[in-house]
């Protein structure tokens, strides 16, 4: 519903682009078929990992998503224009391939999108590594313990070098 709502505001190139983009998220969609339609033959894809150019490539990314998880669960948050940029904000559930489900990946992410003439020439996915870490089962809460305890020995080290002796009377 709040895909739909958010989708209505946009004109028809915009929906297109984002219906387009989004469904390279699902592991029942033709992805190649999707980029030989809607992107530029000199498009990019970039998210926090890795960076290509060109539809062979971008392809391949997307073919990936098959390779590693058995199921994506992806949820539109959010659509708007930020200036001449689609975003899309969305909540993605990652389940991998031969894991059980209680190791699914939950991340927030932010797909930008930019376009020329009614193709895709730059999709962008804005996710963190931080997210990654913590969504992992059983590693979330060792990472964000280690987190606090380098937190407060980055803290306490500074405190000790930098801060000035304090006079006594």
């Amino acid at each position: 519903m709040a895909e739909q709502k958010a989708m209505a505001t946009l004109g028809d190139e915009h929906q297109r682009l984002a219906k387009a983009a989004c469904s390279l998220y699902d592991l029942q969609v033709d992805s190649d078929a999707v980029v030989d339609s809607m992107y530029a033959s000199s498009c990019k894809f970039s998210d926090p990992l890795v960076l290509v150019s060109g539809t062979s490539h971008v392809k391949a990314q997307f073919r990936s998503l098959r390779m590693l998880f058995r199921e994506i669960d992806f949820h539109v948050d959010g659509i708007g224009l930020l200036g001449e940029k689609l975003v899309i904000e969305a909540t993605i559930t990652y389940v991998p391939k031969f894991m059980p489900r209680a190791c699914a990946l939950r991340l927030k992410q932010f797909t930008t999108l930019t376009s020329t003439a009614g193709r895709i020439l730059l999709h962008e996915d804005h996710w963190s590594i931080h997210g990654v870490l913590v969504a992992i089962a059983g590693f979330g809460w060792l990472y964000q313990s280690w987190r606090q305890l380098l937190g407060t020995a980055s803290s306490v080290a500074v405190e000790l070098v930098y801060c000035p002796r304090r006079k006594t009377s």
